[in-house]
């Protein structure tokens, strides 16, 4: 026993310095963008908007009032992706955004149809060039949003298809058609039937 007691103690002190370790880690990295497992998605609140989740700097929720989009600048969001068509905005969003002093993109789809694989693409993109910086991805109640979500998850930051499905689902994924064409989506992009 004697000759064991140093072993323990070593034991012991390496794994509060392990923990020290990850504490430290997430106290410099709140977000989680340093570290290799993707941070959770999380409901959280911000002005006007409805819906709204926050997955590290990314922002994902239903649409905004024109004052929401000072709110977000003031978040450190640096880039607004819009998923709705024109025929659906009720305000100059674009020029509200720009005068925000954010980058406005809009990837607009509205049916199951027009989700093309290029709508995935330059959502997928998008997501990896300016996730980390801050962005806010929208639509009218956020089902859009969850559908290019989920297969992001899945093929950029390799959270497993139920987890992926959890989170877009909590998003609002309410839509079995868009839920059916991410998921056609990731099997083609995988190469799984």
């Amino acid at each position: 026993m004697v000759g064991r007691m140093p072993l323990l103690s070593l034991l012991l002190v390496a794994s509060a310095a392990s923990l020290t370790t990850l504490t430290l880690r997430a106290e410099n990295d709140p977000a989680g963008t340093k570290s290799s497992a993707p941070a959770g998605v999380e409901k959280t609140s911000l002005g006007e908007i409805s819906n709204l989740h926050r997955c590290g700097p990314i922002l994902m929720a239903s649409q905004p009032k024109p004052g929401d989009f000072p709110l977000l600048r003031a978040q450190g969001v640096q880039c607004i992706v819009n998923f709705r068509t024109a025929e659906e905005l009720e305000f100059d969003e674009k020029g509200i955004v720009e005068a925000a002093g954010m980058k406005y993109v809009s990837i607009p789809y509205s049916t199951v149809e027009s989700l093309t694989d290029d709508v995935f693409a330059q959502s997928r993109q998008l997501l990896r060039e300016n996730g980390n910086r801050g962005l806010f991805l929208h639509c009218g109640a956020a089902v859009r949003v969850a559908a290019v979500w989920l297969a992001y998850r899945v093929l950029d930051e390799n959270v497993s298809l139920p987890v992926a499905l959890q989170e877009a689902e909590g998003i609002g994924l309410k839509s079995k058609a868009l839920r059916e064409r991410a998921v056609q989506y990731i099997q083609s992009q995988q190469g799984t039937p």
